[in-house]
């Protein structure tokens, strides 16, 4: 009985020192975005009714909206605070090619904990993501956003940037460079992105990772292939050609390779990218390929659009990643280096971009303290 005393004594101390310090570390702003960073972090890996920071902050204010973007209409999710006070550092998350992007859980968790935390956040709709297809367009929607963003009465313009999840962050990576918005970009985080479309092609055909002149075996997932496949079928000449190569690779029509032979020049080549499996002979088929498509893959990779990029980095992956891999976010990582501020860092308590637990406690340990490092430095530039 004594024990139970003493330690419900010990647990009303720390109340009270809790309850009487909490107001002096909330005044300083970085104490308090400490805080804030830490009562976030249980609410990204699982959807808690009752956490730290739904326990301090009142439910977000959520809408759909609708911006313009070239002569087409877009819709996005808006979450923000719910109190009128002054004006917030916004985001725009750009997601992966991922069913129903702004309904999903683990989006909806992301969105409604950063809006609780003091940040605005928007999600455009990406319909050819949603469809598995990876196109230029969508680097301009992502621009168009970030401009709606801008212009909104209750955001602070000198406070903004991009958070993208894997094909997503590649997207929102050349998007920041765009010469409209880029001196306004103030951060981007990159989570299990891409650097060089060409490298992630050559992975994904070969099952072959080749980085500063080794190799290592890499088992794609077969959303990766299909992405890409889909991607690919997209920028070929013809319906026609389209439509043979949607049979060969999309729906496994072992008859229509019969068909390979009426395949445009155009579109020739990307059918022997898509069919091969030679490491070696990867870098020669991405030179056939026709110069339109080849520009198609220039303009969707950071790698040709870094020398433009002006904003601090924050660049996590997966160290086991089986849909982008690894060495992506390292060249990524690598060609930012010595212009602005870059934080790597690769972890083992994601699976691509899913939250898991490793079977190790000191990694899963470890990891968590990485992350939230990540996540303060983040939150400094945005609330």
């Amino acid at each position: 009985m004594r024990r139970y005393r003493r330690a419900l004594l010990i647990i009303s101390v720390f109340l009270a020192l809790y309850g009487g310090l909490l107001p002096g570390l909330w005044a300083n702003r970085y104490t308090r975005v400490a805080l804030t960073t830490a009562f976030m972090m249980p609410d990204l890996f699982v959807d808690l009714p009752l956490s730290p920071l739904k326990l301090t902050t009142s439910e977000p204010v959520k809408e759909e909206v609708t911006f313009s973007w070239g002569s087409q209409q877009a819709v996005a999710d808006l979450y923000r605070p719910q109190d009128g006070g002054p004006a917030r550092g916004g985001v725009v998350v750009a997601i992966g090619a991922a069913p129903r992007a702004r309904t999903d859980p683990r989006v909806v968790r992301l969105a409604e904990g950063s809006a609780r935390a003091g940040m605005v956040v928007m999600i455009p709709e990406l319909k050819h993501l949603l469809q598995d297809e990876m196109v230029p367009e969508e680097i301009d929607e992502l621009v168009s956003a970030f401009e709606y963003l801008r212009e909104q009465p209750f955001v602070d313009g000198e406070r903004m940037g991009f958070v993208g999840f894997s094909v997503g962050a590649g997207l929102a990576m050349v998007a920041a460079t765009d010469p409209r918005i880029s001196a306004d970009v103030d951060f981007l985080s990159s989570f299990g992105g891409y650097y060089d479309l060409g490298d992630v092609i050559s992975a994904a055909t070969t099952e072959t990772i080749t980085y500063n002149g080794q190799r290592e075996a890499w088992h794609p997932d077969i959303k990766t292939v299909r992405v890409l496949q889909r991607s690919f079928i997209y920028y070929a000449d013809t319906p026609r050609d389209r439509d043979i190569l949607t049979r060969i690779f999309l729906e496994d029509d072992a008859s229509a390779r019969g068909e390979v032979g009426e395949l445009s020049p155009q579109s020739r080549p990307l059918f022997d990218l898509l069919d091969n499996d030679d490491p070696d002979r990867a870098q020669e088929l991405l030179a056939r390929l026709a110069p339109q498509d080849r520009a198609t893959l220039r303009r969707l990779s950071p790698s040709t659009s870094i020398g433009s990029l002006r904003t601090e980095l924050f660049i996590l992956h997966d160290r086991n990643d089986k849909l982008i891999p690894y060495v992506e976010s390292r060249r990524l990582a690598e060609a930012a280096r010595g212009r602005d501020k870059v934080h790597y860092a690769e972890l083992d308590i994601f699976r691509h971009v899913d939250p898991t637990v490793p079977a190790n406690p000191l990694t899963f340990l470890a990891d968590l303290i990485e992350l939230f490092f990540q996540a303060y430095r983040l939150l400094l530039r945005v609330v």
